[in-house]
């Protein structure tokens, strides 16, 4: 069920004789008024306070300033209720005051009552992709985009201290380590004394594979702030931790929130399974955190294809060997060292097999599928043939590796048009190409 986010009651309407009017005065009144959305943030939290408003409108009977008197109950997303008040009613326009038949400025105080909105239900903060001809259209996930790129610093840094403090109760207390790393402050309650550091360690390996894939078009740097990454002992944690961001799990072992936030756990059964959602993961929170254009995103087929693509790379002494496939599965610890081989979850001979027998995924569905679609009964496929799609636009032609894949990724973060930038960057449509991608598959 989709949370409405309309819902308010207005339930002091104007509070006039406060301001005592006379008789040769005429009160302002409201002309235009959009309601106020609850925060995206707050869903699911059952919050639904009162927020009492002063409105100060000018002569022209625009507001000048919209001041948050109190609200009822306090919480700590106090900011975000007030930036979607003030967002809203710095829209509002009245007739303004009148004294003596002069417009003077004038002061209206409100009451809005927020409704309490449900956490939606039917797909996970991250499992839509934006809007273009090769991508799916806008959805939540889009607003919450969008919504992070236009927030103050300090808003943000608010988010990320509920999202710790969230995480933080979670954790057992015994076993509790901190590891920080150029990219990465990770946060665990596992079961040895490095696992903070190996996980750390192996998620900035997949930074390294990642940067590679721009052949030196992107150069390395450390973000403004590191990605926050809590490493659950349970999965009943991480199941919690993941109710509490609004995501939406199925079968996921791990999630990246774009506020900067990696989140997993070692209940998986093998390591190689964990190694695979780092690595998975970790090239999302990179393309979020270092590539994307802020309020940009890339369509789902490219970023899911391009995190399958890195993890199923094959590893050989501790190094990611791009576009490689992993040869063997090898049974370690949970937290053991990047550099044995790990599992892949989708493997080349699937799609080969479905084009085979007919049962491939079209590519212009691929490459328009919505998240529902995607992660549904053919996800398997969904991954596997998006994953091979990145794998075609990067090796399929000699060259392609260090001067059209990245050229179309960049350009494509930057916001523009993902179908015109294939015809410029690779000289035709994607469907001119499907015959030569089915040939790549078939011979791969």
């Amino acid at each position: 069920m989709r949370p409405s986010r309309g819902a308010f009651t207005a339930l002091a309407c104007l509070i006039l004789t406060s301001f005592g009017f006379g008789g040769n005065e005429v009160p302002a009144v409201l002309l235009y008024r959009t309601p106020p959305h609850a925060p995206l943030e707050a869903a699911g939290t059952g919050l639904a306070p009162q927020v009492t408003v002063r409105l100060h409108i000018d002569a022209r009977g625009k507001p000048s300033t919209v001041e948050i008197v109190r609200i009822s109950p306090s919480s700590a997303y106090d900011f975000a209720f007030s930036r979607e008040v003030r967002d809203a009613l710095s829209t509002w326009r009245a007739a303004p005051q009148l004294r003596d038949g002069v417009a003077i400025p004038s002061v209206i105080e409100w009451t809005i009552e927020f409704s309490a909105i449900e956490r939606e239900s039917e797909e996970g903060w991250r499992k839509v992709r934006g809007p273009s001809s090769l991508g799916p259209p806008r959805d939540r996930q889009d607003r919450w985009i969008e919504h992070l790129a236009r927030i103050s610093q300090e808003e943000r840094q608010r988010l990320r201290q509920v999202a710790r403090l969230s995480g933080e109760r979670l954790l057992t207390t015994e076993g509790r380590q901190q590891a920080l790393s150029d990219h990465f402050e990770v946060i665990t309650d596992g079961p040895t004394e490095r696992t903070a550091e190996v996980v750390a360690g192996n998620l900035e390996g997949t930074y390294g594979a990642a940067y590679r894939i721009f052949a030196g078009k992107i150069p390395p740097e450390i973000a403004a702030e590191r990605v926050l990454v809590f490493l659950f002992r349970s999965e009943g944690s991480f199941r919690s931790f993941a109710s509490s961001r609004q995501v939406s799990l199925e079968n996921a072992a791990g999630f990246y929130d774009s506020l900067g936030l990696l989140a997993f756990h070692l209940e998986m059964g093998a390591s190689e399974i964990l190694r695979g959602v780092l690595l998975h993961e970790g090239v999302h929170a990179f393309l979020n955190q270092h590539v994307v254009r802020p309020g940009v995103r890339l369509p789902l087929w490219l970023d899911e294809g391009l995190a399958t693509y890195v993890e199923n790379s094959e590893v050989r002494d501790g190094q990611i060997v791009l576009g490689s496939l992993k040869s063997r599965i090898v049974y370690h610890n949970p937290v053991a060292p990047i550099r044995a081989r790990s599992l892949p979850r989708v493997t080349a001979d699937e799609v080969k097999k479905a084009f085979r027998k007919g049962r491939a995924i079209p590519l212009n569905q691929l490459l328009a599928a919505r998240g529902e679609e995607f992660y549904g009964e053919k996800a398997r496929l969904f991954y596997t043939q998006a994953w091979m799609f990145v794998h075609f636009l990067r090796h399929g032609r000699s060259g392609w590796a260090e001067s059209e894949f990245p050229k179309f990724v960049l350009y494509v973060a930057e916001g523009f048009a993902p179908g015109d930038v294939f015809r410029s960057v690779y000289g035709g449509t994607p469907e001119g190409l499907s015959k030569e991608f089915g040939d790549y598959i078939a011979k791969f």
